[in-house]
């Protein structure tokens, strides 16, 4: 749900993905991030948005608990 400039959301699983809604343009790459089409509505034009992802949070997470019990 970020449908202003600026806002973002980060997803957890496996990964960890962060995505932003930098501006209604496209963006280029920025330190490593990627662009992804954000979201659409009706006739509007797509909203992109730049994306991070860290592969492998879900295994460190998991690696914290077991070695902290």
């Amino acid at each position: 749900m970020c449908f202003r400039p600026g806002e973002a959301k980060c997803t957890y699983g496996h990964g960890s993905f962060l995505l932003m809604t930098p501006a209604r343009s496209r963006c280029g790459r920025k330190n490593g991030l990627l662009t992804t089409v954000g979201y659409q509505l009706g006739d509007e034009p797509a909203v992109y948005a730049l994306e991070g992802s860290i592969a492998v949070t879900g295994s460190l997470v998991q690696w914290f608990r077991d070695s902290l019990g």
